[in-house]
């Protein structure tokens, strides 16, 4: 009669995902367990020790694949990289809490992959940063992020932000009421100094500049969308030099953070103004020159009260 192992030999089984398979010792083990006729104590005491040497192995070699799994790796590192992004922005809030827009919602995962609709319009959060951020109003753009093709997928904060964690540098995604903020982390000196953001527009439209405001125009010379002017700090509060420039459908944001008193990680941005609240801001006697400064500045809707309001909500 084939003795069935001791416990531990089917804990250590059940470890595997093939309930043992990966350690053939374990069938060994098993039928070394065979009573033989003639088979003396002191040989089935040297098989037990031999069944229970066995089972530690195996048991051992199980759990080292468990606690090395790809699973497992990807969770620690996600979970580290968003620790690291989550404290550059407390940071940040911390040295000026206008300087970060308010989120909408207060579970980042709900809006991964999906629209947010808001106000007059809607914005759109990929769970893979190649695909894009899109902010559709009357028409729909597209904004491309930094180095997109390098990073992770998306990670939902605690803070309601949506990451991207990258090596370098890491792309973060505020959707507000008011707009979408895309946040650069510079990690370290080997970061690059300029984060480009490709957007595709529509039929007649363009990308310029009105009063050093970046701006998307469309055939008519109306504004679309408008960029709040750019700024960065780095650990210590400090402002770091920084300013966009334009290339065909591309704004760049230039981030001077080589100096070698700059401590890191840096972070940079642009928000977008959503179309609907510049376009009613613009209804209610504001002039663009008005409206980026005061966003930028995070004065916009004290400044402002229910008529402010109003614009987010689309009323």
């Amino acid at each position: 009669m084939l003795r069935s192992p001791p416990d531990g030999a089917h804990r250590a089984a059940e470890l595997s995902p093939a309930r043992g398979e990966f350690c053939p010792l374990l069938r060994v083990g098993a039928r070394t367990g065979n009573y033989r006729p003639g088979m003396k104590s002191t040989d089935m005491t040297r098989v037990r020790r031999f069944q229970t040497s066995i089972i530690a192995t195996c048991a051992a070699v199980a759990v080292a694949i468990a606690s090395t799994s790809p699973a497992s790796a990807v969770a620690t590192s996600d979970s580290a990289a968003s620790d690291s992004i989550e404290t550059a922005l407390s940071r940040v809030e911390s040295f000026d809490s206008t300087l970060l827009l308010d989120t909408h919602v207060t579970d980042a995962t709900t809006i991964i992959g999906s629209s947010s609709h808001l106000g007059g319009g809607a914005v759109q959060i990929p769970s893979r940063l190649s695909d894009g951020v899109r902010i559709a109003g009357d028409t729909q753009i597209g904004v491309s992020l930094p180095f997109d093709e390098k990073a992770e997928d998306a990670v939902a904060l605690e803070s309601g932000a949506i990451a991207f964690p990258g090596s370098d540098s890491s792309n973060v995604v505020i959707v507000s009421e008011a707009g979408v903020q895309m946040l650069t982390t510079i990690e370290n000196e080997n970061a690059p100094t300029r984060f480009t953001y490709e957007v595709s527009l529509g039929p007649g439209q363009r990308l310029g500049a009105i009063d050093n405001d970046v701006v998307v125009l469309n055939g008519d010379g109306s504004v679309e969308l408008a960029v709040a002017p750019a700024w960065a700090v780095d650990a210590n509060g400090r402002e770091i030099p920084t300013s966009y420039e334009i290339e065909g459908n591309t704004v760049a944001q230039v981030v001077d953070h080589t100096d070698v008193n700059t401590a890191y990680p840096v972070v940079a941005d642009p928000v977008w103004i959503a179309p609907w609240v510049y376009r009613c801001l613009l209804g209610i006697g504001l002039s663009g020159p008005q409206i980026t400064p005061a966003f930028a500045s995070g004065t916009i809707w004290g400044g402002l009260g229910s008529a402010a309001l109003a614009c987010v909500r689309g009323r």
